[in-house]
């Protein structure tokens, strides 16, 4: 490539068959673009690398994140910005081909998207601002957001972890104070978690 390339979430991820998988988008200076997003596999445990664009067409996103669902299929959901929606492609070849980058939720200048996958596979995605979409459909629709932070400036998103016990960790790493604990029920909505009594 002419450009650089730069990590969209700073994670290796490995799915249900073993291989891993890294996010990333490039910036091609030289031929006057910038924001192609594309993910990296490697089949091997780390030995060779294969590197495919999501969606070759689509140059005007950069920060995105992805889930492997279920079904194996993945999905990559990718920044909005002030001229058009947050935008989803889907890969149902372990991420050789993707589909057309389409506009999936009517929510401007939502940054650094963070997606996670629940033990119940509700689909959970967090931007900058720190609203919350959920989907029960694997990203087919989504709620409306529900807010539990502030916006957290530049950098990376938040990122969200699952407990034994069923609650969501919803952290960030530029402020740490605004860490949240949540529970989804399986309709998809939103609630506090609930304080542990000693």
């Amino acid at each position: 490539p002419t450009g650089h390339y730069m990590p969209s979430e700073p994670r290796l991820c490995e799915m249900q068959r073993g291989r891993i998988v890294a996010l990333f988008w490039m910036t091609d200076h030289r031929a006057g673009k910038n924001l192609m997003n594309h993910v990296t596999v490697s089949h091997d445990g780390g030995e060779t690398w294969s590197i495919n664009p999501v969606d070759a067409n689509e140059w005007e996103r950069n920060e995105s994140s992805w889930v492997e669902l279920p079904d194996g299929e993945l999905l990559c959901v990718m920044r909005s910005n002030y001229e058009c929606y947050l935008g989803v492609s889907r890969s149902r070849d372990m991420g050789k081909s993707w589909s057309r980058v389409r506009p999936s939720i009517p929510f401007f200048n939502a940054s650094a998207p963070s997606l996670f996958l629940t033990r119940h596979n509700i689909l959970i995605l967090a931007v900058r601002n720190w609203g919350l979409f959920t989907s029960v459909d694997n990203g087919h629709g989504w709620s409306l957001p529900t807010q539990i932070g502030t916006y957290t400036g530049g950098g990376w998103g938040a990122q969200m972890r699952e407990l034994p016990d069923g609650r969501i960790f919803v952290g960030g790493p530029e402020r740490p104070g605004n860490s949240q604990l949540i529970t989804v029920d399986r309709q998809g909505v939103v609630h506090p978690a609930p304080t542990p009594q000693n």
